[in-house]
């Protein structure tokens, strides 16, 4: 079985993850979405319980989806290799993205 982690703050999720996730499902046979704080977020909309909620009832229909909630300060990829993925999933929204999704891969 294929899967891939999906880590993001997800305060709200919005329909450009749920994008990327439907994209996602046609390469992987699992998304796991992994709910985290972001602490460039200082003042979030969501307790971390109301994301998770909202994310788990928006995809309660879909079994190759599973949502969890990094509450600890481990790295991402220790996660996902904890749960089997060999993977991660990441949005893009513009090239100050993009630089940072490179300096993130670098260390």
């Amino acid at each position: 079985m294929k899967k891939t982690l999906y880590p993001g703050s997800f305060d709200p999720i919005t329909y450009g993850h749920m994008d990327v996730i439907d994209q996602a499902l046609n390469i992987f046979d699992k998304v796991i979405i992994a709910i985290s704080v972001n602490p460039k977020k200082s003042n979030g909309l969501f307790s971390f319980d109301e994301r998770s909620n909202l994310i788990k009832k928006i995809y309660e229909n879909d079994k190759p989806i599973e949502v969890i909630q990094m509450k600890e300060t481990k790295a991402t990829v220790d996660l996902a290799l904890n749960n089997g993925c060999n993977t991660l999933i990441r949005g893009l929204r513009n090239i100050t993205d993009f630089a940072e999704e490179v300096s993130l891969s670098e260390v």
